[in-house]
């Protein structure tokens, strides 16, 4: 009788604990779609953002306009065992901005999907508004494809 008691104290445990397991599970990641139309280096505005430039890259490639090249080192999956609010859960692109003249990395940073950051110190060595650029807007990232998606704002 006692051995009984045990091994159905011991099933209610295993399937609470898999209940309970599958409560912090969240559906796949969604790939986003690649953008419909891509700007490159030219300043355009969108309501009332001046954007200096709307790029797609891929990890690895790099774009310039002569004076500052911005390439990308890598792509990185959220965790999504982390917090929802805590940066390693998203989706991020570790990004370089580099002054083609001497070659100077001006800011190297990660910034993470959907999110805005300056391109000033804290967050950079230099501050990036000398060469037109004051912040960054990370729009997409598809990790299936290995491409982020920004927007370079003056």
């Amino acid at each position: 009788m006692r051995m009984k008691q045990l091994e159905v104290i011991m099933l209610s445990l295993l399937l609470l604990s898999g209940l309970f397991a599958g409560c912090r599970q969240q559906p796949p990641r969604s790939e986003p779609p690649y953008p419909n139309k891509i700007w490159g280096w030219e300043y355009h505005k969108e309501q009332s953002l001046n954007i200096v430039g709307d790029f797609v890259l891929k990890a690895g490639n790099s774009t310039d306009n002569g004076e500052i090249q911005v390439k990308v080192i890598e792509l990185t999956p959220g965790d999504e065992t982390a917090d929802a609010g805590v940066l390693s859960h998203q989706t991020r692109a570790k990004l370089q901005f580099i002054r083609l003249s001497d070659n100077n990395i001006l800011c190297e940073n990660i910034f993470p999907e959907k999110g805005s950051l300056s391109l000033s110190p804290p967050h950079c060595k230099h501050n990036l508004s000398g060469y037109g650029i004051a912040s960054i807007y990370v729009s997409a990232i598809n990790l299936k494809d290995g491409w982020v998606h920004f927007q370079l704002l003056g």
